[in-house]
């Protein structure tokens, strides 16, 4: 809350595992390969089913990297708009 009035929400089950982050970034994993785990993970984990649609209405889904093209942020978005249908995905 005490940047811009914004409250955060840490949701674990949004990101990677520590071993498949590290596969990627340290371990010469490809990004395909990474990018398939996840998303193995989330539908796995159900997250299109288990989060509420309400939560993320107006959510904005933080990452450490500086663009999308590579990012678990963007996999999240794409896998719950895959899931949900109608989500509006905008890159910052």
């Amino acid at each position: 809350d005490a940047i811009a009035g914004i409250s955060y929400v840490h949701r674990p089950e949004l990101a990677p595992t520590k071993e498949l982050l590290d596969a990627y970034r340290r371990h010469g994993t490809s990004w395909e390969a990474y990018e398939q785990q996840f998303l193995e993970l989330m539908a796995e984990r159900g997250i299109g089913r288990t989060l509420s649609r309400d939560e993320f209405d107006g959510a904005c889904v933080l990452c450490s990297e500086d663009t999308a093209e590579r990012c678990h942020r963007r996999l999240v978005a794409e896998h719950l708009q895959s899931y949900w249908g109608d989500v509006a995905i905008k890159h910052l």
